[in-house]
């Protein structure tokens, strides 16, 4: 590599070199011998940190580029910038392409299998503190197409009854799983949950469907109780409906109980 004296210093430098490594005074004999701009005839002072094309100072973009773990701003010529924005783009697309691919595999697959799995824990999204006015039959709420009825509450020594219709209108199949989501509140405060292999009442709740029976509650009533609200903590398979709750609920304790485990209606005429 052929070396000259530095203008400014006297020490020696590449005849290439824009400008002296020593004292920084600008090399005359390279701006006029020297590389040049990519783009246009001014002397070449960087270069492109992507092709390394000499470039100077004018015609250089910088651009956010992403290394692994993180990223820095690169100095690149138009045709290295262009390119970068391109496949800038084509990472934003294959993104949101992939966002779309999640949110069908998780509403299609993984969503309906964790919800028949259990999902959330009981009592969340519901009103189950204790109730405080009884009401008149019919007991029964409708949340957004899901009606629920509490037809009779059955009262045996150490267990009772709670004769349940539900009637879903919504549109979508639902689930109201007995287990770890029906509770029982009694005005007391004293909290109920149903034994799901002693009940009657089906867990899947068609569209259009409507269905009947019995949650069991393997505890025994209350004595003080005259109030009771019952109902879903978690209703699945629906964005319109969370919970429902049947309130006021009236205890008739002169009601004769069935025999465990019937899940029959009592016929009225006998």
């Amino acid at each position: 590599m052929p070396l000259i004296d530095g203008l400014a210093c006297h020490r020696q430098i590449s005849e290439h070199a824009a400008a002296c490594p020593h004292c920084g005074h600008p090399n005359d004999q390279a701006a006029a011998t020297g590389p040049k701009c990519y783009r246009c005839s001014a002397a070449a002072t960087t270069r492109s940190q992507s092709c390394g094309a000499f470039s100077c100072a004018v015609h250089l973009q910088s651009i956010y580029i992403y290394h692994g773990k993180g990223g820095a701003y690169e100095l690149r010529c138009d045709s290295c910038y262009e390119s970068a924005q391109t496949w800038q783009m084509v990472g934003c697309i294959i993104s949101i392409i992939g966002l779309i691919a999640f949110a069908i595999f998780f509403f299609t697959f993984f969503l309906p299998g964790w919800q028949r799995a259990g999902g959330f824990p009981a009592g969340q999204g519901a009103d189950f503190s204790a109730p405080k006015q009884a009401r008149q039959a019919p007991w029964q709420t409708t949340e957004n197409g899901l009606t629920l009825s509490v037809d009779r509450v059955e009262i045996q020594g150490n267990n009772f009854r709670v004769f349940m219709t539900a009637t879903n209108q919504t549109g979508d199949n639902l689930t109201l799983p007995l287990f770890g989501y029906f509770v029982v509140v009694d005005d007391r405060g004293n909290q109920y949950k149903a034994d799901p292999f002693s009940s009657t009442f089906p867990r899947e709740v068609p569209r259009g469907a409507t269905v009947k029976g019995h949650a069991n509650i393997e505890a025994p009533l209350n004595a003080d109780a005259t109030i009771l609200k019952a109902g879903f903590t978690t209703v699945f398979g629906s964005f319109s409906v969370n919970s429902i709750v049947v309130d006021g609920i009236a205890i008739d304790r002169n009601k004769v109980a069935q025999p465990a485990g019937d899940g029959v209606e009592p016929d009225p005429k006998k």
